[in-house]
């Protein structure tokens, strides 16, 4: 079996490949049991199955990827992984699985949108070349360079309105295109990052009995701590400040689970009538915001709790720096 090192360089070094080129079926990491931090390839054969083979005789994968079933009611993978026999052939087999092929598809769009919406030449390929940057950040396991990626990237944009060298339209497309790629490989790099920290071939031990009945209780946080490390997260306080042109991930941890999550931002930077340049995209418990002029924000997250009981949790974004005026 694959030592944790030889898992957690293969999981990161597979996140890269993954979003520097398109896959030829979708990729699954598993996210706990025993073969916890691997990367998977499979192709769909209908019903939420998918069929795992890898020709690689050192990696000697070959499998089906399972929607759920009464002995495991979430996707999982069951069949060969590195050689060894399936552990669990009445449970979860090698570990439940996460889907994660959409991070490929959304930075096409990303690049897409920005052909499409930027003339000149020189700041396509600065933009482009921003993005590389990041996609790079995930192989070498260097997170702080993807939060500097992603603010150089909003930086960017600013200085472009600036000198009047994209419009007001454009830099909401381009925002609203790079926050939805945003959501999706910072979400995949901290489950990539949790399950390594389990990885090293030990069967997770038995679930706990059910917990006595909660409270609604819900709180955002963000998904990287003041280090830059992934696989934590950190509480930002009632009130966060970040530069304009600055990304903010935020993650709401709310129980009991399962439950809904549906977040607000005040002012509604969507209003037609109001002139806001920002971008605010959420799905599930995850949202990202990026504003390029200077301001306060009111975020809101409703949690809706498996007894149907409803809580909520308000941080207030101020978008400020010196250095820039207030456009």
């Amino acid at each position: 079996m694959n030592t944790l090192h030889q898992i957690r360089h293969a999981a990161f070094a597979a996140f890269t490949f993954l979003m520097a080129a398109s896959s030829f079926g979708d990729t699954f990491v598993i996210i706990d049991g025993p073969g916890v931090g691997a990367v998977i390839e499979g192709t769909p054969t209908g019903g939420g199955f998918f069929d795992v083979t890898d020709d690689d005789p050192v990696a000697a994968t070959s499998g089906t990827i399972i929607p759920g079933e009464a002995e495991c009611m979430e996707p999982h993978y069951h069949g060969t992984l590195f050689g060894e026999p399936d552990p669990h052939q009445q449970g979860c087999g090698w570990g439940r699985v996460q889907n994660v092929t959409d991070v490929a598809t959304r930075l096409i769009d990303l690049r897409n949108v920005i052909a499409a919406n930027i003339g000149d030449t020189v700041l396509k390929t600065k933009l482009n070349a921003i993005l590389d940057a990041i996609v790079n950040a995930v192989g070498d396991e260097c997170f702080s360079v993807m939060e500097g990626g992603a603010a150089a990237f909003g930086r960017e944009l600013t200085g472009a309105f600036v000198r009047e060298a994209i419009n007001q339209a454009a830099v909401n497309t381009i925002n609203q295109a790079f926050l939805a790629w945003w959501l999706g490989v910072s979400q995949q790099v901290l489950n990539v990052a949790n399950a390594v920290i389990l990885a090293g071939g030990k069967q997770l031990p038995p679930p706990p009995p059910p917990p006595a009945p909660q409270p609604c209780k819900v709180r955002i946080l963000m998904p990287f701590d003041t280090t830059g490390s992934p696989g934590k997260l950190a509480d930002p306080g009632g009130t966060f400040t970040i530069r304009p042109g600055n990304v903010l991930s935020l993650i709401a941890e709310g129980s009991p689970e399962p439950g809904t999550y549906e977040w607000k931002i005040k002012p509604d930077i969507f209003d037609p009538d109001k002139p806001f340049r920002a971008g605010f995209v959420t799905s599930a418990n995850r949202a990202s915001f990026l504003s390029e002029r200077n301001g306060t924000f009111t975020i809101t997250v409703t949690f809706t709790d498996k007894n149907g009981h409803k809580c909520k949790d308000t941080i207030i974004v101020k978008i400020n720096d010196a250095y820039l005026r207030d456009l």
